[in-house]
């Protein structure tokens, strides 16, 4: 065996297995890299345990924004004595009480009929060699719209439908064929209907530009059938007396202040009572929805934060300043009294309705209580959640915030000129920012975006003085707290998970030239125990050389 193949197998001259003990050197060398691991692990564990704890943060933002306006948060259910005649909705405009609904007549569609064809898919509606048009106007009232349909040669009374129905320019006609049944040369009628209802929809064909068939097979002739639509007719709590309420639709709005009613059948002389009442169930479903996800971070908190002194054991953001604070941060505003509540307001914090913090953070429902807000002050409740706004002046109105505006009082005051101009506002004292006839609040100030409408009151020129109260709501209050934790730029879980994820490369960096290093160690092991072996190889060699001298003396 050459020298070269020897130190190729671990230990041939030696007698020493080189490479297991290269292999146990290494295993000491890699300890720093392992380290590395294991910390780069535990940081993603961290970014993890963050990623969670956001997403739970958002989970309550979504939803506050879902009822941060009071129409959105206060719902009132409307019931109907019969569902099958009359259906309703109420929102939260709606005057709880009852509605006697008599129908005198449903809203019909406007249709034309067609005097007739062969058949569906045989014969020809044209067959000229070329394209032809058929050509129709539709429209609601004054508003008329004139539809051009190209009819290719050789298309079918059923592929005319389908041209119709498939137009991108289509109003509002659907196209249908019936078969009477005769089984005659003119059994099958293509109809034209509206899909509005009422007797302002009209349908026409334009005979002048129609020149599909022979001129006159498809013109307003040939359509010697149908009707114009009616309007629905009711009487609301038997009003009018001697005539009835008419609507376009058989989906009748405004007639009630936030009720709107569904027509399906005639009353038939027996009025249907609709019952609008405050929608106590719903709301309570929402007020404990929001608890519930409040109590979501605050037990992950909890657990995020954990130390058992037992086991030793630590929670993965054990020690986290940040984390706690925001916990403070939430926690705060469970005990706090709401600014601009509106005057006379039953409530203005959260614990006058029932929800108290207990232990670890978490809010508690008293039901009884919370029970008795909703039935005894169902508005205030909804005042209370939501974003509301007030002005003792007509002249000056809230327009717009944002979710960083504080809640409060806001003393306002414009002077304005002959000709409706501001030419000077301020706001709690402060010059206001004025843009046209809008006066914004100052970038410092802390009702930072504000913007306030002021309507000319056509008096000559004045100064006018207003008190606008704003209130965020319990919903406005948390999501202008949360903006600050979840701002996808600025926030302070963007803060932590940005210096756990730099951290992780600057770990991966580090773990990389250790491996590098850990190769050059190796090379450097395995250069000097080939050195060894191909060194007693050569001894040896040497020494059987020698032996073999000797002995032939």
């Amino acid at each position: 065996m050459s020298s070269a193949t020897s130190t190729a197998i671990s230990g041939v001259s030696s007698g020493i297995d080189w490479r297991s003990t290269v292999d146990s050197l290494m295993q000491i060398e890699r300890q720093r890299v392992t380290t590395l691991e294991q910390n780069q692990e535990s940081t993603r564990e961290q970014v993890a345990a963050w990623n969670d704890l956001s997403d739970r943060f958002g989970s309550l933002q979504q939803q506050l924004r879902s009822f941060s306006d009071l129409d959105s948060f206060l719902t009132k259910a409307a019931s109907s004595s019969d569902s099958d005649v009359v259906a309703a909705n109420a929102d939260t405009d709606a005057v709880t009480g009852s509605y006697s609904i008599e129908v005198d007549q449903l809203a019909t569609a406007s249709n034309l009929i067609h005097s007739g064809f062969a058949d569906l898919n045989t014969t020809a509606v044209n067959s000229s060699g070329s394209s032809q048009q058929f050509v129709y106007t539709y429209g609601v009232g004054a508003e008329m719209e004139t539809v051009s349909i190209d009819v290719a040669d050789g298309s079918t009374l059923s592929e005319l439908k389908d041209l119709i129905n498939r137009d991108a320019n289509n109003p509002g006609i659907r196209a249908s064929i019936i078969n009477d049944g005769s089984g005659s040369a003119t059994a099958y009628h293509l109809v034209l209907t509206s899909d509005d209802t009422g007797s302002e929809t009209a349908i026409a064909i334009d005979d002048g530009a129609t020149t599909l068939g022979d001129g006159s097979s498809f013109d307003s002739a040939a359509f010697p059938d149908g009707s114009v639509g009616v309007n629905a007719r009711i009487r609301v709590n038997g009003y009018p007396t001697a005539d009835w309420i008419e609507s376009q639709s058989n989906t009748v709005e405004n007639v009630v202040e936030g009720v709107s009613f569904t027509l399906k059948t005639l009353t038939a002389g027996t009025p249907v009572e609709v019952t609008v009442n405050q929608d106590e169930a719903t709301v309570r479903q929402k007020i404990v929805g929001f608890v519930g996800s409040y109590n979501a971070i605050m037990e992950k908190i909890d657990e995020l934060g954990a130390y058992n002194a037992e086991t030793e054991t630590r929670g993965l953001l054990f020690g986290s300043a940040a984390m706690q604070q925001m916990r403070r941060n939430l926690q705060n505003l469970t005990n706090r009294t709401l600014a601009g509540i509106p005057d006379g307001n039953a409530y203005s914090s959260m614990g006058e309705i029932g929800l108290k913090t207990g232990d670890k953070g978490m809010i508690a429902i008293d039901e009884e209580k919370l029970e008795a807000a909703l039935e005894d002050n169902f508005e205030d409740v909804g005042e209370l959640f939501a974003f509301t706004t007030s002005s003792t002046s007509n002249v000056i109105q809230y327009f717009e915030s944002e979710e960083y505006t504080d809640g409060g009082s806001v003393e306002v005051s414009v002077t304005y000129g002959v000709d409706g101009s501001i030419s000077s506002a301020t706001i709690n004292g402060e010059s206001a920012v004025i843009d046209n006839n809008f006066v914004l609040a100052p970038e410092d100030s802390d009702f930072r975006g504000l913007r306030l409408l002021f309507n000319d009151p056509d008096d000559g020129g004045g100064t006018v003085n207003a008190t606008i109260n704003l209130s965020q709501g319990i919903s406005g209050s948390f999501l202008k707290r949360l903006e600050s934790i979840t701002n996808s730029d600025t926030g302070s879980l963007q803060y932590q998970t940005g210096a756990l994820e730099e951290s992780i490369e600057r770990l991966q960096s580090a773990i990389e030239d250790q491996e590098d290093r850990l190769e050059q160690i190796r090379a450097k092991y395995e250069r000097e125990f080939i050195a060894m072996e191909m060194a007693i190889s050569s001894y040896q060699s040497q020494g059987n050389f020698l032996s073999s001298q000797l002995g032939g003396l």
